[in-house]
Order: structure tokens, then C-alpha cells, then sequence
């Protein structure tokens, strides 16, 4: 989003116009459902304009049928200058830099990328942006009108363990060796953290974890 720069991502196997189609439904099933839900009416910012490129995914009757139905205004870039979109590329460079840094520290495999991305984008949606030398509020505090709290986003792959309540200690639950990837998103509706456990390759969302950020610390 231009206004907020608040980024969303999705994920599709295929780069096709069918693919881009559902992807596009969903994407405006998520903005008027929970978006709306989620965040103060009078802060909601409405879908004006589609900016992308020439590809064939993109230029096509189904889109454009779409774009029309929903009244969004779909500007292209021209060919081969993808410059005239800097926002969506300069953050795909943020994106893909802050990915392969926690892929590497964190020694996570690569098969679980999306939630490498998925990581990314939570933190960065909640960082502030530097605009002519001046900080201006991150695309969450611009939505909420309030400070977000990262005081709980721990070191990414970091081992953890699963705890029923407080009283818990370490030694009882390191039978579970997980990893930690990051809070859930706001589309799973549970509160928590994905989980990524390393004997069965399961991922879950655990709601109460113990950490061990200090790499070098003897397990």
C-alpha cells in the first residue's frame, strides 16, 4: 500500500493468469473481511489503484474485468522498466536481503522460505521508515494510531519448547525440540507463534514457549 506502506504477501506455485486470478479474489476478500475487522474503520484506506507490470498474468480480460467490477484504476509499467514501480522493488531487495541473513544465521532450511517472508514482513510492517531524514510512523502505528509492541518477536529459528503454563521449567519440555518462525499472522486468528518441529518437520502455533536465543549456548 502506497498511502501506509503496509505490505501484504501471498504465495502461489505458479505465475499464471489463472493463479494471479484467485490471488487477486483473495487478496479483496482479506481487505473487506478481516481488514475491516482489524483495524479502525475511519483509518481503512480503499483500493484505488493496481500498479504492475506488462506480463501476461497481468493483461488479461479476467483482470481487467476484475479491476473494473471493483473500480480500481490498473496502471502499467512500461516495458522492461521496472523503475517506474520503485516501492514494490526497492522493497523486494529489503525483503530478499533480510531472508537470506536469517536463512544463513539461523541455519533454517530453505523449504520453509515462505515463513522466512512471512517474518520479514511482520517486523518490517512495524519498524519505522526514514523519509528525508526524518522517521515517520511504521505502516502498523499509521493503521492502529498506536506504538507497536516487538518486545516479544524473539531471534528467528532460535530453539524453543512448548510449555502448558509459567511453572514449567526447560528441562521438562526439551523432549520437543522446535524452532521458533515467528509470530502467527493476523489471517491464522490464533495468537502465537509458528513452531517448526525438527524431529517430525511439523509446524504448528504454540501459544507458550520457552527460548534459548544464545546460539552458542550448550543445549
Amino acid at each position: 500500500c502506497l498511502k501506509t506502506r503496509w505490505v501484504k504477501l501471498f504465495f502461489t506455485r505458479n505465475k499464471d493468469q489463472a493463479t494471479l486470478f484467485v490471488t487477486f479474489n483473495e487478496f479483496h476478500e482479506w481487505l473487506t473481511v478481516f481488514f475491516s475487522k482489524q483495524f479502525d474503520s475511519q483509518t481503512l484506506y480503499v483500493v484505488k489503484r493496481l500498479l504492475s507490470d506488462l506480463g501476461g498474468e497481468f493483461d488479461n480480460t479476467s483482470v481487467r474485468g476484475f479491476t473494473d467490477r471493483h473500480k480500481w484504476a490498473h496502471i502499467f509499467a512500461a516495458t522492461k522498466m521496472h523503475h517506474m514501480n520503485p516501492h514494490v522493488e526497492r522493497w523486494f531487495q529489503t525483503l530478499w536481503a533480510c531472508m537470506n541473513k536469517l536463512i544463513f544465521t539461523g541455519d533454517c532450511p530453505k523449504e520453509l522460505w515462505t515463513y522466512v517472508a512471512k517474518f520479514v514482513a511482520y517486523v518490517r510492517n512495524r519498524l519505522l521508515y526514514k523519509f528525508a531524514g526524518t522517521l515517520v510512523p511504521s505502516p502498523f502505528q499509521t493503521l492502529n494510531k498506536v506504538a507497536p509492541n516487538l518486545s516479544y518477536v524473539r531471534v528467528f529459528y532460535c530453539p524453543c519448547w512448548p510449555v502448558d503454563d509459567s511453572y514449567h521449567q526447560k528441562s521438562e519440555v526439551n523432549a520437543v525440540p522446535c524452532r521458533y518462525l515467528g509470530p502467527s499472522n493476523d489471517e491464522d486468528r490464533v495468537r502465537g507463534s509458528y513452531i517448526h518441529n525438527t524431529e517430525t518437520g511439523n509446524i504448528s502455533i504454540a501459544g507458550m514457549l520457552r527460548y534459548n536465543e544464545q546460539y552458542d549456548e550448550k543445549l
